[in-house]
């Protein structure tokens, strides 16, 4: 009887432990969806800022058109765009290693480096080693950005840039003959650069010519199940649309990529310019 009854306290004695387990990991959930509910708000806040750092100007969209679409709430891509006099327009277009909040700082660091610098008419070169080296200083665990930055002449239809670890530019004529610009420089914020004189930029005629600069958000989004869009499968898009315009040509690309409900693996960021 003793063992019988000391078996059924040691159970009673169990039982209740749960019980008061159970309770607290109640409290502890209900604590923690609180928390994450806060948090995907605050995120949700965070995002809708960020879009307001996105330029919103229908005059410099006769020449560059851009668009955003982000994965979670806050990007890690950002583009920009700010011009300087009747005739020449600095532009940017980046990509933060990884997503979210974190990736949302450090471009944002790098956006307003890149706007202070626009308003002054700095160099594209100087422009360059003043973001590199605010990336370097603020980049959480070696973050980086890989960019392209440049700016456009509209009466000599030239433009001066500079790749930074970025994707390959895309340069499209008339007749859809494609032709792809490499990086000549590692990504920005790897490593501290003392002179400008690093950022060696190339000049471009692009006459009759369309310039389309993507993060990789857009070649390796799914189109379909397991298949993803790839280069060669936007050049196929764009020949199918038999235009060269910039912003039908990135609408389409953005609809394409997210018509289906997959999850977007990356940001989807692109930014087109034609003179």
């Amino acid at each position: 009887l003793d063992s019988l009854f000391s078996s059924i306290a040691a159970t009673v004695v169990f039982m209740t432990s749960l019980y008061f387990r159970y309770l607290d990991e109640n409290i502890i959930a209900i604590e923690n969806d609180k928390k994450q509910s806060i948090l995907k708000k605050e995120r949700e806040i965070a995002g809708e800022v960020q879009k307001k750092l996105f330029p919103n100007n229908k005059k410099i969209e006769q020449y560059i058109f851009a668009k955003n679409t982000p994965a979670k709430d806050v990007s890690g891509d950002y583009y920009d765009y700010y011009q300087i006099n009747d005739n020449e327009i600095y532009f940017i277009l980046g990509d933060v290693t990884g997503k979210g909040i974190k990736a949302g700082i450090l471009m944002a660091n790098a956006a307003a480096v890149f706007r202070s610098l626009a308003k002054m008419n700095s160099s594209v070169a100087k422009t360059a080693l003043y973001i590199n080296n605010q990336v370097k200083d603020s980049s959480y665990q070696s973050m980086f950005i890989t960019a392209i930055l440049g700016r456009i002449n509209i009466d000599k239809k030239e433009m001066e840039f500079i790749n930074m670890g970025h994707e390959p530019m895309m340069v499209l004529d008339e007749n859809f003959d494609f032709e792809y610009v490499k990086s000549t420089l590692p990504p920005s914020g790897l490593m501290p650069v003392k002179d400008e004189s690093f950022f060696k930029t190339t000049t471009m005629d692009i006459s009759n010519k369309t310039i389309l600069i993507y993060t990789d958000g857009v070649t390796e989004g799914y189109i379909d199940e397991g298949k993803e869009l790839e280069v060669e499968g936007l050049e196929k898009e764009i020949k199918k649309l038999n235009t060269t315009s910039p912003e039908i040509i990135i609408n389409h690309a953005t609809k394409i990529l997210t018509e289906k409900g997959y999850t977007l693996r990356d940001d989807i960021t692109a930014l087109g310019i034609k003179l």
